[in-house]
């Protein structure tokens, strides 16, 4: 018999690492046996083949008991997989737009203490008059984001309105601006809203004084002589501002288009504001030579007499340069933030954008091209320094709530952009003013929240106008050189002098026929 062990038969799995055993046990164990011992030789043999076969069959059933066990697992572990499911916590999430507006209780008892003053020309930092430009970045860097509240996380639906999301779309108001101006129906005008012959006999001695101080190539000076001058160097800001009072009270350049008197006096300011324009890519610059912060305040100043020259007179030739004055606006706009400030682009501050939106409604009133685009920017900026839910305003984006005056810019301009009397936060603006009341030696407040108190009308608008006109007539001077003038009162008014005190309060007791009131109250 041979001592080769047979292969497998076919329903066997061969083992090649279990058959390579059993012939090395074999051939040590044959050489042990003695030579010529036959019978003992083929016992040997047979029983080596049987342990060879257990040996075998053992390997074959470990690996059949692995293969069970590996298939068993598997088969196992994807019994497990398949019944896994992921679920969801059932929630949903909404953002919530918590309402600042009807929320705050706003402090309706008078303020104590002097009202911080807020200047023309000069920015608003804490009561002190802001130096050079250099550190405009540093003063006022410009968040995206300002809410007065954190944003809440609710687990279930919940809506909750603010009086900025329900506001109407911005769309510069304008609709007979200049009507009450008309020789036919000022005097109508005046005595309706409030004016009496007290305030319009005010109203004509300011008109004599400032046409005595302009100067014979048309313009008129801060600087102006030894009564009580301004510092500020700008003859454009204040032919602006003059020209302003006359047109305020209906005189324009042109024969026919209003009294004759002051016809000469317009036509000479408005022939050196033309001179003086800078025509460019960017428009007309009316801001002529810039000293300090009074850069973009000229621009708007100089605009809005221009533009209510042309919608008064309908002098073509205006036209022009009236456009190209407002395209300068245009594009001295910060874009992501919508505002103005000293400078073109530079981050908006609300004092200087109130000069820009009344440059812009007069524009509209002439019929000038204003893009909706920058409309909608002034809402961004507005709403950007809106505090309280609207009803006050800050100075810059993100900042507290400023001086009354920035309120009362703040508001007058969301009446020029649609705001109508049914919302709440124009509601308690206008009694936030109303509470204070008009406030001795601060003359831009009180020309701003007297606008602001007109066209909302009523029984706020008759306290506060008996209190504002009769302060206003008490104080003028009536003897002298001076004499129809304004002396100069508060922190900044050094800045503008007895001509910026007298045209902001001509133009404020102009009120009653300037503009017509909004809300017809």
């Amino acid at each position: 018999m041979s001592d080769t062990i047979l292969p497998p038969g076919p329903e066997e799995a061969f083992d090649p690492a279990a058959a390579e055993f059993s012939e090395s046990i074999a051939r040590r164990r044959a050489r042990r046996v003695t030579p010529g011992a036959g019978p003992l030789r083929r016992l040997i043999t047979r029983a080596q083949a049987a342990w060879n076969d257990l040996w075998q069959d053992r390997q074959r059933r470990h690996a059949l008991l692995g293969m069970t066990a590996s298939l068993l697992t598997h088969v196992l572990l994807l019994a497990i997989l398949g019944t896994i499911v992921l679920h969801t916590t059932g929630h949903t999430f909404e953002f919530v737009t918590i309402e600042t507006g009807d929320g705050v209780d706003l402090d309706r008892n008078p303020i104590e203490g002097p009202i911080e003053q807020v200047s023309l020309f000069k920015g608003e930092s804490g009561g002190t008059a802001e130096g050079d430009n250099s550190n405009l970045k540093a003063l006022d860097p410009l968040p995206s984001v300002a809410p007065t509240e954190p944003i809440q996380v609710q687990d279930r639906p919940q809506t909750v309105a603010s009086d900025l999301l329900k506001q109407p779309a911005p769309v510069l108001q304008f609709k007979n601006d200049y009507v009450g101006r008309g020789l036919g129906a000022k005097g109508k005008s005046f005595g309706a809203q409030g004016g009496n012959e007290a305030s319009e006999r005010a109203v004509k001695l300011g008109l004599k004084w400032l046409a005595e101080h302009q100067a014979k190539n048309g313009s008129w000076s801060f600087q102006h002589g030894p009564d009580s001058p301004g510092q500020l160097d700008c003859p454009t800001g204040a032919t602006g501002l003059a020209l302003l009072t006359f047109l305020g009270a209906g005189h324009t350049h042109k024969p026919g288009k209003g009294p004759n008197e002051y016809r000469k006096t317009v036509n000479r300011g408005i022939s050196y504001l033309l001179e003086q324009a800078k025509r460019g890519k960017d428009g007309a610059d009316l801001r002529g030579k810039v000293v300090s912060n009074e850069g973009m305040y000229v621009q708007g100043i100089c605009t809005l007499a221009l533009c209510e020259a042309l919608a008064m007179s309908k002098d073509g030739s205006l036209r022009g340069t009236a456009q190209q004055a407002v395209d300068f606006i245009v594009h001295a706009q910060e874009k992501s933030g919508g505002g103005w400030r000293y400078n073109p682009g530079d981050p908006g501050d609300t004092t200087v954008t109130g000069w820009q939106v009344m440059a812009l409604k007069s524009a509209k009133a002439a019929g000038l091209k204003v893009p909706d685009e920058t409309i909608q920017k002034v809402q961004k900026f507005l709403d950007s320094v809106s505090v309280a839910g609207g009803s006050q305003y800050a100075y810059t984006p993100g900042g507290p709530a400023g001086t009354p005056a920035i309120t009362a810019i703040g508001l007058l301009c969301r009446m020029y952009l649609g705001w109508t009397p049914d919302l709440p936060a124009l509601d308690k603006g206008v009694g936030y003013l109303s509470e204070i009341g008009p406030v001795p030696n601060n003359v831009y407040y009180n020309y701003y929240a007297t606008q602001v108190l007109h066209h909302w009308g009523g029984e706020r608008w008759q306290a506060w106008n008996q209190k504002q006109r009769d302060r206003l007539v008490a104080t003028q001077i009536q003897e002298g050189p001076s004499a129809g003038s304004w002396s100069p009162a508060g922190d900044h008014a050094g800045a503008g002098g007895r001509l910026y005190e007298t045209c902001l309060s001509v133009m404020t007791l102009e009120v009653y026929y300037r503009y017509l009131p909004m809300y017809g109250r």
